[in-house]
């Protein structure tokens, strides 16, 4: 959606007449964006009126649906702005790789076809499949189009993200798709055996149960039928797969959403009424009749609709949608599945593998999930689920008899719900000795009584228990408590309340208030939770603080490993050199970590005493950056350019909803580069530990660390710090593969001080036998592999500055040294064409790289780039290629929509 445009006309002739607090009023009721990108460039005046503020234009949201998180584009889109900015290739030089598939992403979900074309040509990186994955989620089909046919990786993550954010369209165009030459089936790897459930995680019907989109269930339900219009309304779509044959599954299910629009609060209502709205409740009784209607299919396929029988829906599949429909809280969608008299009613019943153990793991989910207390439970009624209380002491489940040991794991499970954990915990534990006074003698209370509160009435209840059933109600307690710390504990430490709900489980478990102490820091710090775990530390004795750094030896790797960057400092600023920080905790940390909290991990580690990697003096707080913060111009697009757009862009907790058009939503958090710093922590592991402490292997760790983040992604400020405080070494390789030009621009730059320092010391005082450093020399493989990744930008400056080895054009390359002098020709004029380049590698020394449909796809986008670098173009018969080039390119083996896009090139 493309903002709307604000002027003059849109108040008529009584705009001059505004006064500024009019102007600023207006602007209050506007998105923020508009008022950016149109309402502040309209006249000195407006502009005037609202400097210093609106200065920023934020380009993506936060949108969930079941266990997917994305950002996608924020609406208004500004598609006109944005096509100005980033349509050339100079803002996109100070991002790195991670950064530039996340903006490249927001353009494919803006709906916006000229975002997403000018960031194609402008990027620098590969079409990577979560291109056309975030396309998909957002339901922008001609950006999935676009995709497509400019030959971008697909994967069915596409597919699952369509479903679960219900973008039944798009689904519809994937199976449907009539063009042979594109195989978009095979392309999203969604064929028959998936959709009939042959391989469970590739389960479509599954995402669409954990997003709530009722409405693609009915579609699969009846088989995948062809749409018969031409809408891409969700809603008309889903009206269009099921037909007029609803059958009495309909009524049903209107039924069953009336009773429980009753039982919900206000919000769960509203997340449920696209569900209801939807088409819930419509696809029990259809079957075949889709199947025969559109059974032409498309052209050369073996199979059109698929057979929507019970048999397409193996017991294993209908239980993880019944599991993900009570997870994400769906709870209309949850009765539909679970009706007695709906279209799994026969797995319901007669299905040998539905048993008590798989029942308990549905009430787990709704427990857990956002269910409300009532939903949890009806589900726990005698008439859905039997309890087998008898024996005052039945742990296990008997047969399809649930008995006291499922309240243990149902009360830790609530606790670390999402929702009104106190009333979900508060009701099992009533029901429980419900269940248990059924077989005791029931106490008369005198009439006239005050009401007694609820915890009152616990209370009496608990004492009209026998001794057996009291023991077996404080067996559960203690049991839930133990369960909560072996299953639950990470769960519940993502919510701002964690110490209270350990407090109140290991209260009833009957433990001492120490006892909680340390799993809540151990819970906090596993999923990153900085402020709670902060503000129990805060409540630490230090004897306390002495238990707990001797209880985060056995933990810390693994929050390193998750990377909690910002835990470790925080452990390491409150417990100092007790906490045994080793380099092989910044290696991992450094991997995975977001690179603003692993920057302030650096910062500190060697500050205010404790334990310094180096021996040098401390450094002095913040950063040597070259620009400093300044307020955005009226109108400006440029803000990535400034050290406050830098700065911004790596700063970005990927937490917070704050993405702004100075690209401080993107993320990143990347595995770019990873599979590089595997090995590294594998080479520390054998240094001694007094390296962190200080040392003369420092050195190497630092250089270490500098690699990883490098190749993560980090920017000039962040490795300039590492090289220059922390006598990192430089590692151009590394650099290149974070896909970031201006870092590339800094790390040459660097190396080429450093090596004439080096002569200029070597004619000062010779050295016998000291062998002077050169530039590193890039080889053909090197240009492989980073183009084969995406990186497309760093391939072409490493062409441009002249650091490959020559001659590369040619089948008949042979090798050579740096070639720096020939750094002023093109890059176009000096990469092979993607043909000599694939028979190269695959011949040569490279062939242990292997090639894939990717590999070669991003060769061409390669070649392509480069050509489109400079004013030379290649000529004729040189590099440029002919047909003959292209016809021995085809010939190897790509998708059909791959290959149908090498065709046109």
């Amino acid at each position: 959606m493309t903002q709307p445009r604000i002027g003059p006309r849109s108040f008529g002739s009584n705009w001059d007449k505004l006064t500024a607090d009019d102007i600023r009023n207006i602007a209050s009721r506007l998105h923020t964006n508009v008022v950016a990108n149109s309402l502040k460039p309209l006249n000195k005046y407006t502009a005037a009126a609202l400097y210093g503020s609106y200065t920023d234009i934020r380009l993506s949201e936060k949108r969930n649906a079941g266990s997917h998180t994305l950002r996608l584009a924020l609406e208004p889109w500004p598609g006109d702005a944005f096509t100005a900015h980033w349509g050339r290739r100079d803002p996109w030089r100070s991002l790195c790789g991670p950064q530039q598939l996340k903006l490249l992403c927001l353009a494919a979900s803006s709906f916006h076809a000229g975002s997403l074309k000018a960031a194609i040509a402008a990027s620098g990186v590969g079409l990577t499949s979560e291109v056309v994955e975030a396309a998909a989620a957002a339901g922008d089909l001609q950006a999935c189009k676009l995709l497509v046919n400019a030959g971008c990786d697909c994967s069915f993550r596409a597919v699952a993200l369509a479903s679960a954010f219900g973008q039944l369209h798009i689904l519809q165009w994937i199976w449907w798709e009539q063009d042979p030459a594109l195989q978009l089936r095979d392309a999203f790897g969604w064929d028959a055996d998936a959709a009939a459930g042959a391989f469970p995680g590739m389960d479509a019907a599954g995402h669409a149960c954990a997003g709530g989109q009722g409405h693609v269930l009915t579609w699969l339900e009846a088989g995948l039928p062809l749409p018969t219009s031409s809408s891409s309304s969700p809603a008309s779509d889903a009206a269009v797969a099921c037909g007029s044959d609803q059958g009495e599954g309909q009524g049903q299910g209107q039924d069953q959403d009336q009773d429980q629009d009753q039982d919900q609060d206000q919000d769960q209502d509203q997340g449920e009424g696209q569900d209801q709205d939807q088409g819930e409740g419509q696809g029990q009784g259809q079957g075949e009749g889709h199947a025969a209607a559109a059974a032409a299919g498309r052209p050369g396929s073996e199979v059109g609709a698929v057979n929507p029988a019970s048999d397409a829906y193996p017991f294993c599949r209908f239980h993880n949608m019944m599991v993900a429909a009570a997870r994400g809280g769906h709870t209309a969608l949850l009765d539909r599945l679970t009706d007695p008299r709906g279209r799994y009613a026969q797995l319901l019943r007669h299905d040998p593998e539905f048993n008590a153990f798989k029942w308990q793991d549905l009430l787990n989910s709704v427990a857990q999930g956002p269910c409300p207390v009532e939903v949890l439970s009806r589900y726990c009624e005698e008439a859905i689920v039997p309890w087998h209380m008898g024996d005052h002491d039945v742990h296990e489940p008997v047969d399809m008899s649930l008995g006291t040991g499922a309240f243990a794991a149902l009360l830790s499970k609530s606790v670390a719900s999402e929702h009104d954990w106190r009333g979900k915990a508060a009701w099992l534990r009533r029901a429980l000795m419900l269940k248990l006074r059924r077989l005791a003698p029931r106490h008369v209370r005198v009439p006239g009584a005050r009401p007694l509160t609820q915890e009152e009435a616990d209370a009496e209840l608990f004492g009209q228990l026998e001794e057996a059933d009291a023991a077996a109600v404080r067996r559960v307690d203690w049991q839930s408590w133990f369960h909560f710390l072996r299953v639950c504990l990470q769960e519940a430490a993502r919510h701002a309340d964690f110490e209270e709900r350990c407090r109140y489980l290991c209260t009833l478990a009957g433990f001492a208030a120490q006892r909680w102490k340390i799993p809540v820091a151990e819970g906090a710090a596993h999923v990153g939770n900085v402020d709670v775990l902060r503000r129990h530390m805060d409540a630490l004795s230090p004897e306390e603080e002495v238990d707990l750094a001797a209880a985060a030896g056995g933990w810390l790797e693994e929050v390193a490993a998750s990377g909690h960057a910002a835990v470790l400092r925080l452990l390491r600023q409150r417990l100092g050199q007790r906490l045994g920080l080793q380099p092989r905790h910044l290696l991992l940390a450094a991997q995975a970590s977001p690179l603003h909290d692993m920057r302030e991990l650096i910062e500190s580690v060697g500050q205010g005493g404790g334990e310094a990697p180096e021996e040098e003096p401390a450094p002095e707080p913040g950063w040597a950056e070259e620009d400093e913060d300044e307020e955005t111009e009226v109108g400006e697009l440029d803000a990535a350019e400034t050290g406050e757009g830098l700065s911004n862009a790596q700063g970005t907790d990927d937490d917070e909803d704050d993405g702004e058009w100075r690209v401080g939503d993107v993320d990143e958090d990347s595995e770019s580069g990873s599979d590089g710093a595997e090995g590294v922590v594998d080479a520390v592991e054998g240094r001694e530990a007094g390296v962190v402490a200080g040392g003369a292997g420092s050195g190497r760790v630092w250089s270490e660390v500098f690699s990883v983040l490098a190749r993560r992604g980090a920017d000039v400020a962040l490795l300039r710090y590492l090289h220059e405080r922390r006598g990192a070494a430089i590692d151009l390789v590394a650099v290149a593969e974070g896909n970031c030009v201006e870092c590339c621009e800094w790390a040459l730059a660097a190396l080429q001080r450093q090596r004439q320092r080096q002569q200029q010391q070597q004619r000062e005082e010779p050295r016998p036998g000291e062998q002077e450093q050169g530039l590193p020399a890039f080889t053909l493989g090197h240009i492989w592999s980073l183009g084969s990744r995406g990186n497309l930008a760093a391939a072409a400056w490493l062409l441009e500055r002249g650091l490959v080895a020559a001659p590369l054009c040619g089948s008949s390359t042979s090798g050579g040294g740096s070639s720096s002098s020939s750094s002023s020709s093109s890059a176009a004029a000096r990469l092979p064409h993607p043909a000599d380049i694939l028979e190269q590698c695959m011949q040569g020394p490279y062939a242990a790289l292997g090639f894939s449909g990717a590999h070669v796809a991003n060769w061409v986008r390669l070649w392509q780039y480069c050509r489109s670098c400079g004013p030379e173009q290649a000529e004729d018969g040189g590099c440029g290629g002919g047909s003959l080039d292209w016809a021995r390119l085809v010939e190897y083996r790509l998708p059909a929509h791959q290959l149908a896009w090498l065709k046109q090139q």
